[in-house]
């Protein structure tokens, strides 16, 4: 069986990581999951805090889906699961649908909320999301800058068109590095390769 990745909610928000994580799963090296819940919570957090309107999340979770069509857990596999789960009570749903997924890892912003002891059982580690993109990037980094450097050509055409000017592959790196999305792990890697 594949190597397996459930992504939390709380990675799959910021757009400059969703873009990563999702980056790492276009090499194919692994199988990306989701469920329903992370899709709601990622859906409800971004309208209530107005970081991208309703219709840009759902058009975000339809390509997703539609790029990799068994990454969805539906609700109706892992609801069961959940009562049982020992990690904090708000990333129960997550266990739970990453444990049907038979994740190897569960890549999450929140680590604390996945103490050891409730993962173990399930032979699932927790990673941030830079840790996880950077040992991926690792893995096959020519494969990885490729997706990369696809990725980012769009976001250069984008900016451009919105008319904030060129976005280079190396500003997009070095975004990773310093800026909020706390993956300097990951940025680094990607400035590395690209010099």
């Amino acid at each position: 069986m594949a190597f397996a990745a459930f992504y939390d909610a709380n990675v799959l928000i910021p757009h400059e990581i969703r873009d990563v994580l999702m980056i790492a799963a276009s090499t194919r090296l692994f199988a990306p999951y989701w469920s329903d819940d992370v899709f709601e919570e990622w859906l409800a957090n971004s309208v209530e805090k107005n970081l991208a309107p309703k219709e840009t999340v759902l058009r975000f979770q339809s390509m997703m889906n539609e790029m990799h069509p068994s990454a969805l857990i539906t609700r109706n596999r892992y609801e069961n699961l959940i009562d049982a789960m020992t990690n904090d009570y708000k990333d129960r749903h997550v266990l739970a649908a990453a444990v049907i997924a038979d994740a190897d890892v569960i890549v999450s912003a929140d680590t604390d909320g996945f103490p050891k002891d409730s993962v173990e059982p399930y032979s699932i580690e927790v990673q941030t999301a830079d840790e996880f993109a950077r040992t991926q990037a690792a893995l096959s980094p020519g494969l990885f800058l490729e997706q990369f450097l696809r990725r980012a050509a769009e976001r250069n055409w984008l900016s451009i068109n919105r008319g904030d000017g060129p976005l280079s592959a190396e500003e997009i790196a070095m975004f990773l590095r310093d800026g909020p999305s706390q993956m300097p792990q990951t940025g680094q890697f990607l400035l590395d390769l690209l010099t």
